[in-house]
């Protein structure tokens, strides 16, 4: 049907399936690039803590802002030993790249912001499904809804 294709060896085709790989790659690089990610409402309510929660922040490319609504936000920075305790009203930057322990009294309400490469927190949030709360249908809603929400981006 293509005859080029059937004359080209292996390595020909190795070579040309890296080259469209290579640039898939650079497209949604660039298209990633230009593009902002924030979060919904319906992301709002997920941060309600009902109970005494301690975590850490995750390492992730794009700055994320809290802003403490009622309760507390307990942050420890990256190799300190004494913690930074945040009230109502504050807002916590977490820069890009940055971790920090984390712990929220229960009862805690926040709002977070998020700009950057979204898609560098699903890492994290999927190893903590797994090994964390071992919660297969969350793990499956989570995956569901990211693609969703990617794909709606794209088209």
């Amino acid at each position: 049907i293509y005859p080029p294709l059937m004359i080209m060896g292996r390595v020909g085709k190795v070579i040309l399936l890296t080259f469209l790989i290579a640039i898939i790659a650079i497209a949604i690089h660039s298209w990633l690039l230009y593009k902002s990610y924030i979060f919904d409402q319906e992301s709002i309510a997920a941060l309600a803590r009902k109970a005494i929660t301690t975590a850490n922040s995750g390492r992730y490319w794009m700055n994320i802002s809290d802003t403490i609504v009622k309760g507390t936000f307990q942050q420890w920075q990256e190799g300190a030993v004494d913690s930074v305790m945040h009230l109502p009203g504050t807002t916590v930057v977490h820069a890009w790249g940055e971790v920090t322990g984390v712990e929220w009294s229960p009862g805690t309400w926040m709002v977070e912001y998020g700009r950057g490469f979204v898609p560098s927190t699903l890492g994290f949030a999927l190893a903590d499904t797994i090994f964390g709360t071992t919660d297969i249908y969350i793990l499956y809603k989570t995956i569901r809804i990211y693609l969703i929400a990617m794909l709606s981006e794209i088209f």
